[in-house]
C-alpha cells in the first residue's frame, strides 16, 4: 500500500501533539513496509519569524526536517502555515514579515503572489499546490490530519478518485472553545463531511463530530493515542534538574484558554495555603503566558511560579524527572498525550474529566477542570502519600 499523507508539522519543529503523532504514525507505517509521502507546509529558508509573544521561531527549511525513516518520503509545499495557527496569527505574522530588513533573500519572497492575504487563501494555496504534487505520483489512499489539510485532501480526492481519511486530533469547539469562525467550521465539516473514512483519536472527539457536525457515527473509528516514542526514548540516560528542594507541581503544553492554565495557578493558590513547601512549573508558551504571569503576581504566589517558555524534549524529560505530581486541568482535551509521558517517567498524575485520555488511563487521578478545589485536594494527597 501506499499512502498520501497530508500533515502541517514534524519533529524536530513541532508546536503541539499531531508532529508527535504523525512521527510514529511514519514510523509504524514503515515498519510493516508501507510507502507513505508525507506532504507538509514549509515557509522561505533562513527566516526568524517574529511570533506574537515576542520571542521567534526559525520556519521549517530543508535542513530541518526529522532523521530519514525508511520508506517515507517528505515533501514540501511552499506555504507560510503552520500548527494551531489562527487567522488573527497568520494576519499579524505575515505583516511583521513584511516588515522585515536585511536583502533580497530574505524580504523578496514578501513581494511576490506566494502567500495568501489571509489564512483561508494560504489553505487554499496549500490544497492546489498539493494537488499539483500529488499528480506526479503513486498512491492508493489519502490521509490527512486536520482542517488545514482537509481541502486539500478533498481536491485530491475528487480529482484522483481515490478514499480519503480524515484523522482528527481536535476540532475547532476545541480550539477555541466555540468561538471560531464560521468559514474555520465550514472548511472542517466539508472535509469531514466528505471523508470516507474518519480516525478520532478518542470518544470525546466522536461524540463531538456527531453532535456539533452531524456525522454519521458509523463512519467514525476510535483509535486512541500512546505515548510518543521520541520523549520517552533513552530514560535510562536522561538528566534531571534541580531548582528547589520544594515538592514540584507540573503542568506542561500550550498556554491557550483550551488548557485551563488559569485553573491550574488557582489550584496552586489553594495548596500553598496547606502545602506552603511546594513550587509550581508552568512549562510552555501561549497567547496567555502574561495573563498567568499577571495572574500568579496578583495572588501573590509568583514566589512559587517558574515560567520556562517554550520547552524541547529533552527538557521535557528533565521537568518530568524532576516533578512529583503531574496537572492537565484542560478545559477541552481531545485526547491528552502529556499526562502519558508524565506516566511513563513515574509522575503521579492529575487529568481533566474532559479529556480523551481519560478514557484510557486507569491509574490517574481525574477532577472537573473547573473545580479547584477538588484539584488541590487531590495534588496535596499526592505530595503527602
Amino acid at each position: 500500500m501506499k499512502i498520501l499523507m497530508l500533515g502541517w508539522e514534524l519533529p524536530p519543529l513541532y508546536a503541539g501533539g499531531i508532529g508527535m503523532v504523525c512521527y510514529d504514525l511514519l514510523k509504524e507505517l514503515s515498519a510493516k513496509n508501507i510507502d507513505v509521502t508525507y506532504v507538509m507546509p514549509f515557509g522561505p529558508n533562513n527566516l526568524e519569524v517574529p511570533q506574537i509573544n515576542g520571542k521567534t521561531a526559525k520556519v521549517i527549511s530543508a535542513e530541518s526536517f526529522a532523521p530519514a525513516i525508511n520508506r517515507i518520503t517528505i515533501q514540501k509545499i511552499p506555504t507560510y502555515i503552520h500548527a494551531y495557527q489562527s487567522p488573527e496569527q497568520y494576519t499579524e505574522e505575515i505583516a511583521k514579515l513584511e516588515t522585515i530588513q536585511g536583502g533580497a533573500q530574505n524580504t523578496s519572497w514578501v513581494k511576490k503572489p506566494l502567500y495568501g492575504k489571509n489564512l483561508f487563501e494560504e489553505v487554499d494555496l496549500f490544497a492546489r499546490r498539493t494537488y499539483a504534487f500529488a499528480q506526479d505520483i503513486d498512491f492508493d489512499v489519502i490521509h490527512a490530519h486536520d482542517w488545514m489539510t482537509f481541502p486539500a485532501a478533498i481536491g485530491v480526492a475528487d480529482k484522483t478518485g481515490k478514499k480519503f481519511i480524515a484523522h482528527v486530533h481536535n476540532t475547532i469547539y476545541d480550539r477555541y472553545l466555540g468561538n471560531a469562525s464560521k468559514h474555520e467550521r465550514d472548511i472542517e465539516y466539508n472535509g469531514l463531511a466528505r471523508a470516507d473514512k474518519i480516525i478520532a483519536v478518542s470518544n470525546y472527539v466522536k461524540n463531538c463530530l456527531v453532535e456539533k457536525y452531524g456525522i454519521d457515527s458509523g463512519k467514525i473509528e476510535v483509535v486512541h493515542n500512546a505515548p510518543n516514542t521520541l520523549i520517552n526514548a533513552s530514560i535510562g540516560e536522561e538528566k534531571t534538574i534541580n531548582i528547589t528542594q520544594d515538592k514540584v507541581v507540573l503542568f506542561t503544553g500550550r498556554i491557550t484558554v483550551q488548557k485551563g492554565p488559569e485553573y491550574f495557578v488557582k489550584c496552586a493558590k489553594k495548596v500553598l495555603e496547606v502545602a506552603p513547601n511546594t513550587t509550581f512549573i508552568m512549562a510552555g508558551s501561549g497567547d496567555m503566558l502574561n495573563d498567568m504571569i499577571n495572574l500568579a503576581a496578583k495572588e501573590n504566589i509568583g514566589h512559587k511560579f517558574l515560567f520556562t517558555g517554550f520547552y524541547n524534549m529533552e527538557q521535557a524529560k528533565a521537568l518530568y524527572n524532576r516533578a512529583d505530581c503531574y496537572v492537565m486541568p484542560s478545559v477541552s482535551e481531545p485526547f491528552g498525550i502529556v499526562p502519558l509521558e508524565a506516566m511513563h517517567h513515574g509522575t503521579p498524575t492529575i487529568v481533566s474529566k474532559t479529556s480523551g485520555c481519560s478514557e484510557v488511563l486507569r491509574h490517574a487521578l481525574r477532577c472537573d477542570f473547573w473545580d479547584t478545589t477538588q484539584m488541590a485536594n487531590q495534588v496535596v494527597s499526592v505530595l503527602k502519600y
